[in-house]
């Protein structure tokens, strides 16, 4: 007859406890009242006012980012490409990637707030 004993280095008892903390874990999460999410939205309201005094410079600031980061990196690309390194394709998607992100970033922060 085999005796049943918990031995926290055995697998079975990695696949009780894993579930139980899961679900603890999640308990403790979801246990957010009302007032938690009023205050919440207060401080994304709150937020908001702050931040559309001065978004329009910010947001012309990094559009400027965005643009020097393009002719950097096509410059660099172009270089790479007249040196006949074979991996242009991945740092001109490199560079434009990261000039595409920083103007998509700042329209979802301005849909974010509702600014505009």
């Amino acid at each position: 007859m085999k005796k049943f004993t918990l031995n926290p280095k055995s697998s079975s008892t990695k696949k009780i406890i894993s579930p139980i903390l899961l679900i603890f874990l999640l308990l403790m999460v979801t246990g957010v009242n009302a007032q938690d999410l009023a205050d919440g939205q207060a401080a994304i309201e709150e937020a908001a006012t702050g931040i559309e005094g001065y978004f329009d410079a910010i947001q012309q600031l990094v559009y400027i980012m965005a643009g020097i980061i393009a002719l950097l990196g096509a410059v660099r690309t172009f270089m790479k490409w007249q040196m006949g390194d074979p991996d242009v394709m991945s740092s001109a998607a490199g560079w434009f990637g990261s000039a595409i992100f920083l103007i998509v970033a700042v329209t979802v922060i301005q849909s974010f707030f509702g600014i505009g």
